[in-house]
């Protein structure tokens, strides 16, 4: 920032990077400069050819390109080598500011800006509240529903983050550069994730820093339900202040750039909100869209696909998230709850197909299903609510060094899909089994993931020695058998050393099971487990609750772990 003599307008010098998949999301960032900054600059690392090549022919104003050929040195290259893009990414984050203070010493300061924020007022609060400082930086501000987010993703954003020219910041900038350099990959370790959990503690740890307390700056899904946002005279309002700056995280483009949803349906955005705060970035994303297949015809990069069943899944969860805050918010209503969970219940049955609900899942239609789901879901795994928890229970297993795994059985593994979060995220690190009682899905996982193992099995058969394993991990497998209590005591029996139940419906009722859809044209079951029910039958198999892993709402993953040797029950007896 820096203010010229002549015309006492203020200059803001910012940064960001993205590669080809975020290039309409970084267009749209440009034109929200363009109508609320009066003069600024904008430098753009390209991280691929193609977002420079077509950045470069589009001849942005107040935009200066920066080619990885003119930014990597050594040490990012090698670095490189043992990162996925979004990982090189965040790996960049702290290099790119620095590079531009180094290398072009004219700038007073210099303000890193995530590709997919959006502003809607000129910043000048921001940098006023920043005085004195060296380094401003933004808390995520979490909603009382995810402030437990906090412990993997930090207590501050890396979205938004001012640098001064001076000692203090650049002493900041190259402990932060060299930190993710040696460490910045997209899990939870030691105390680390990615590039954000450095920041944890700058605080204390660097002089000049400025926790910036602005409300209408680093605005997003995970802050909404903190504040009152409403709209007075064209100007939106995040309680009493202006909103200048939002992280509009999460949202997808799908339908070849027709529609956009939110990958995080659990946040439960309200429609007012999503009217307010997506409205106008959905119209600049739009024209964004435009403006690129002018020069390139046909360009989709960072456009994805939803099948009918995951747009129904995510439309189910967001609608649930909505109704829950909206009965918790007026307190006649909280009562109601409990009541309005039957309500939402299917309350008539569902067209049974030929055979039983539990040889619908059988099907080869149905694994063709998952089969599409999945990929589309694996391009960005973390954006998947239960991959994400799947992958902290993983994480948490490994930094517990009075945990020993290695060999992992998933019992129900449908087209095989966890083989690969493990292959992805933890290469060689476990002895991977996957069996359902589908042939349809083993042909399907054996021909998506050959790096795994996998075998017909049904869990009501005895053949198969669960004991020899480490972990074994039942996926919402008891919502394709009814009989799920004698299915669940033969995993608790047969467990020898720990159990992940992942993705499981809880209820304050008694346990319950009902006929739900599944797939198009399949029909299969929903379970719910009354968690102090659970915990009896857990302990009379020698088993308890480890940690609770929340996945959305209702939903849940528990690790479970053997406290004492099995004695005397046996199935059905429990």
């Amino acid at each position: 920032m820096s203010r010229s003599a002549e015309t006492d307008v203020v200059h803001y010098d910012f940064c960001t990077l993205f590669d080809k998949n975020y290039l309409f999301k970084g267009l749209a960032l440009h034109e929200s400069l363009r109508r609320h900054v009066e003069d600024f600059t904008l430098w753009i690392l390209c991280m691929d050819d193609t977002a420079f090549d077509v950045l470069e022919r589009l001849d942005l104003p107040d935009v200066k390109l920066l080619s990885l050929a003119q930014f990597e040195d050594e040490d990012l290259l090698a670095a490189k080598e043992t990162r996925t893009q979004v990982e090189y990414c965040w790996t960049c984050t702290p290099s790119l500011p620095l590079y531009l203070l180094e290398h072009e010493p004219g700038l007073e300061s210099i303000s890193y800006l995530d590709a997919d924020l959006f502003f809607s007022d000129d910043p000048a609060p921001v940098f006023q509240e920043l005085g004195e400082g060296s380094i401003g930086i933004v808390g995520h501000r979490y909603g009382p529903k995810w402030e437990a987010l906090a412990e993997d993703s930090g207590i501050y954003n890396v979205g938004f983050m001012v640098f001064r020219n001076d000692k203090r910041a650049l002493t900041c900038l190259s402990w932060w550069r060299d930190r993710c350099i040696e460490w910045c990959y997209h899990r939870v370790e030691d105390g680390k994730m990615g590039d954000q959990k450095y920041l944890d503690d700058w605080p204390a740890r660097f002089e000049g820093v400025v926790v910036l307390q602005y409300k209408g700056a680093g605005l997003a899904p995970w802050n909404f339900d903190r504040y009152t946002i409403s709209k007075k005279s064209g100007v939106i309002l995040v309680d009493d202040e202006p909103l200048i700056v939002s992280h509009l995280h999460s949202l997808e483009i799908v339908d070849d750039g027709k529609n956009f949803i939110l990958a995080y349906p659990e946040y439960g955005v309200s429609r007012t909100n999503a009217k307010l705060l997506y409205g106008d970035y959905t119209k600049a994303l739009r024209r964004a869209i435009d403006t690129t297949r002018v020069l390139e015809p046909g360009y989709s990069y960072g456009i994805g696909e939803v099948s009918p069943h995951a747009q129904r899944e995510r439309l189910r969860i967001q609608r649930r998230a909505r109704l829950r805050r909206l009965l918790s918010s007026i307190p006649p209503l909280r009562w109601g709850w409990h009541y309005a969970k039957r309500v939402l219940r299917p309350t008539v049955e569902p067209v049974i197909p030929e055979g039983s609900l539990k040889d619908s899942w059988k099907a080869p239609e149905v694994a063709k299903q998952q089969k599409a789901l999945i990929e589309e879901e694996l391009r960005d795994p973390t954006g998947v609510a239960p991959f994400r928890t799947f992958l902290d229970i993983v994480d948490y297993v490994l930094q517990n060094e009075d945990i020993r795994a290695s060999r992992f059985l998933d019992i129900g593994c449908g087209v095989g899909h966890y083989s690969e979060l493990l292959h992805r995220f933890h290469p060689g690190r476990f002895d991977y089994m996957g069996c359902d009682y589908s042939p349809a899905m083993i042909e399907t996982a054996e021909a998506l993931w050959p790096h795994s193992k996998f075998v017909v099995h049904d869990v009501f058969d005895q053949g198969f020695d669960y004991s020899s394993y480490d972990i074994v991990m039942a996926s919402a497998l008891v919502d394709v058998i009814e009989d799920f209590w004698t299915v669940l005591d033969i995993l608790f029996a047969k467990t020898s050393n720990l159990l992940i139940l992942h993705r499981q419906r809880l209820t304050d009722e008694a346990s319950y099971s009902v006929t739900a859809s599944g797939y198009v044209g399949q029909n299969t079951y929903a379970t719910y487990l009354n968690l102090g029910e659970l915990e009896m039958r857990l302990d009379r198999f020698g088993l308890r609750i480890r940690k609770d892993f929340p996945v959305s709402d209702d939903i849940h993953s528990f690790l479970i772990e053997r406290a004492r040797p099995l004695e005397t029950a046996t199935v059905g007896e429990a």
